[in-house]
């Protein structure tokens, strides 16, 4: 069989070699720091462009055929070649004395670098360390730059992002690893008038707060432009703002827009509730109402299955896969025969009958993914929040003073001119 080398993923190779010297998908798995469905899907294409089956299952293991065992050491060695020429020498930690960048919030650093020194002193004299702060939730941008070489942090988007491109076979270029496990709380000073009874979200919000600023402003821009013009600012730790757009629409007592061009927002629709979406992405000047109906004839799915259908279709503006094999019309049809993801994933585990073998093992093959990408899809709708008034201030004299000094010194320009033409024209109440 005629192998293309131009269209060859050279990635394949990779999960190849660590298959033959493991003979085990799982150890191979780990060792690449992938999923062990994405090193089958991995098999699966270079079985397909080899002609060959490659392994095939034995015992708790896999046994190479003919074929792999003859190509196995020149894919091993061209490997080495091509790894001792990118990176020629290994890290002497004795030895170095290299500067390693690390960001961190403070009180992550509090918590670790002083044992990371003792541990530097003793098994690598000669480094240094220097802390920076760590400002986003993000940090893939940062590490793509060379701005650091480590950031620690809690990071869940950015985990379940790598763990779905792992599971659909595309090259991951980060590793993680848990390091601790710690939570929120609230601190406060002896005798305070809060400490005496149990701490409610109102007399949380209600407290006076202190303030760590990176920047070493008391407040951001955008802060500081919504607070001139009395717009709310809400938010609560831990959670995005699809989050508290879906906590604010599902307690509303009145008919609901969310202009948004993000379809997982979809999920939010209910039409007897008269939460709409209004879709922005065709452009401002091609608005598309989004209602049940909408969502019923387009995809043949509930809005409140969107997210499930979502995670098993797959959507690259939010890096998720999907599940190989599973298109839109196959998610949908799953989605109305067992109703929810939940339901699917257990149809399959339990050989539900009613689904085929195929669907069953591209289920079972996506497990991991399809644990962990519900998580960035669904949005929340319990999020703690607290807002005093839904009501849009009045636009007088004064704030579109304010609005016209902030747009000349911020450079928001027509953005400032926009927002008060919408707060003027919306009705009072």
């Amino acid at each position: 069989m005629d192998v293309n080398f131009r269209t060859l993923d050279l990635n394949l190779l990779r999960v190849f070699d660590e298959v033959m010297a493991e003979r085990n998908l799982t150890r191979a798995a780990r060792n690449l720091s992938i999923t062990q469905p994405a090193v089958s899907n991995a098999l699966r294409r270079l079985r397909e462009v080899l002609g060959d089956e490659l392994v095939r299952r034995s015992g708790a293991g896999v046994e190479p055929t003919p074929r792999a065992l003859a190509l196995w050491p020149t894919v091993r060695d061209a490997l080495r070649q091509l790894q001792h020429t990118l990176a020629p020498g290994e890290f002497d930690a004795g030895v170095a004395d290299t500067t390693f960048l690390l960001a961190m919030a403070d009180a992550t650093a509090a918590e670790l670098v002083p044992g990371l020194v003792q541990i530097a002193e003793k098994e690598a004299p000669a480094i240094s360390l220097r802390v920076l702060p760590l400002t986003t939730r993000d940090p893939r941008r940062m590490l793509e730059l060379e701005e650091v070489d480590v950031a620690v942090g809690y990071f869940p988007a950015v985990i379940a992002s790598l763990a779905a491109r792992g599971q659909s076979g595309v090259g991951v270029a980060f590793e993680t690893q848990r390091l601790y496990l710690g939570q929120y709380v609230c601190v406060m000073r002896r005798g305070h008038p809060l400490a005496n009874a149990p701490l409610t979200l109102d007399d949380y919000c209600a407290a006076r707060h202190l303030l760590v600023s990176f920047s070493g402003r008391p407040y951001g821009f955008i802060d500081q432009t919504l607070g001139a013009l009395g717009l709310p600012i809400v938010g609560a730790p831990g959670y995005e703002a699809d989050d508290i757009i879906g906590t604010l629409a599902a307690r509303a007592q009145t008919p609901v827009d969310v202009v948004t061009g993000d379809r997982d927002l979809f999920q939010l629709v209910e039409d007897a509730r008269g939460v709409r979406v209004v879709y922005t992405a065709r452009g401002m000047s091609n608005l598309e109402d989004v209602t049940d109906a909408v969502i019923g004839e387009r995809y043949g799915i509930r809005a409140d299955q969107y997210a499930d259908f979502a995670t098993l279709r797959g959507d690259p503006s939010d890096g998720l896969p999907g599940v190989s094999g599973i298109g839109e019309k196959s998610a949908a049809a799953l989605l109305r025969t067992y109703g929810s993801l939940d339901a699917v994933m257990a149809a399959a585990a339990d050989g539900d009958p009613g689904m085929t073998p195929r669907v069953r093992a591209k289920i079972g093959e996506a497990h991991d993914y399809l644990t962990v990408a519900p998580t960035v899809v669904r949005v929340a709708v319990d999020a703690p929040i607290a807002v005093a008034s839904t009501r849009l201030p009045e636009v007088d004299a004064a704030t579109r003073a304010c609005g016209a000094e902030l747009a000349d010194r911020l450079g928001l320009g027509a953005s400032m001119t926009r927002i008060l033409e919408a707060m003027s024209g919306a009705p009072s109440a």
